[in-house]
């Protein structure tokens, strides 16, 4: 069972948010201050995500994010900020001592849980990474790609990470993110259709976060496996386009921007929101991303503009 820590001074908040969280499956700790909190974080067997209030008695939110980045060797910890601020400068503050993600009051129960689902896939992700083909520092830096893309998405500006990206190796990475991700998926990459490898004007750690996130879309529309066929087309006009086709059921608009997918035979819910935060990747450095349905019974078709290094 999934452990959630849920850290609120208030008790009367603190009961009912515990009580949705337990109803959604998850095995919920409760802390009513912020060193409550921190001692059940800094357990070696505590929970690996928590939902923490700004404002708390005797150490508050932003403090405790502050402590658990600090700690050396702890496991990854997704946190996610619930406060009534909501402001650029205070989400800005929240990232910048290591906030994952962050929910203003009050919330939406949907989007809550989305953000929850993505903080557990986020820890999947490192984890498997970190005894895979990514080095653990490489994950921090997946992180620390996202919780700018969210921030970022919040605020409403999107732009480069970097004033001078590196060039990155489009197919080459792709070929690392599935080899890591990929799972029950059946994938089929082609390459360009003539001349050199394109080289992405992205950092590495963004360009995987990005494709980080078009896999968890697919593993969360398609639990019981299915079909991508991805292709590195032609560069034109500074870019190169990524298309992807799956056969896995039918996506709504309204899916895709609620994060909530209907997968599986049973129809059951399962929330992702893979495709959004790719999208917010590929604007923050020039680039596009776009949907459409080229089938009513199956399938998404994505194709994700990423400007070309002028190198």
């Amino acid at each position: 069972m999934k452990k959630i820590l849920l850290a609120e001074d208030d008790r009367i908040s603190r009961v009912m948010l515990q009580a949705v969280l337990q109803k959604w499956g998850y095995q919920v700790e409760s802390a009513g201050n912020g060193q409550e909190a921190l001692a059940k974080l800094l357990d070696p067997d505590g929970p690996s995500l928590a939902i923490l209030d700004w404002m708390m008695p005797v150490l508050d939110g932003l403090e405790v994010c502050r402590q658990v980045r600090d700690s050396v060797g702890l496991r990854h910890v997704h946190i996610i900020l619930l406060t009534s601020k909501s402001k650029g400068a205070d989400a800005a503050a929240a990232m910048n001592v290591g906030a994952d993600d962050h929910v203003s009051k009050p919330y939406d129960l949907l989007e809550l849980q989305a953000r929850i689902e993505l903080g557990f896939r986020r820890i999947r992700w490192a984890r498997d990474c970190s005894t895979g083909y990514l080095r653990p520092q490489q994950i921090q830096g997946l992180m620390e790609v996202n919780r700018l893309a969210m921030l970022q998405a919040m605020r409403g500006r999107l732009h480069s990470t970097s004033d001078s990206p590196r060039a990155c190796p489009l197919r080459d990475t792709l070929e690392r993110v599935e080899r890591c991700m990929g799972g029950g998926l059946r994938t089929t990459v082609a390459g360009v259709k003539s001349g050199p490898e394109p080289m992405v004007a992205m950092e590495r750690t963004a360009l995987e976060q990005l494709l980080a996130n078009l896999y968890s879309h697919w593993q969360a529309a398609m639990p019981s496996g299915g079909t991508v066929e991805i292709s590195c087309g032609e560069v034109t006009e500074g870019k190169v386009r990524l298309t992807c086709l799956d056969d896995g059921p039918p996506v709504s608009d309204v899916q895709i921007l609620s994060g909530a997918l209907l997968a599986g035979e049973t129809q059951q819910i399962s929330t992702g929101m893979g495709i959004l935060f790719a999208k917010a990747m590929a604007e923050s450095c020039g680039g596009a991303l776009s949907w459409s349905h080229p089938s009513d019974e199956k399938g998404l078709l994505l194709e994700i503009d990423l400007p070309i290094h002028p190198g």
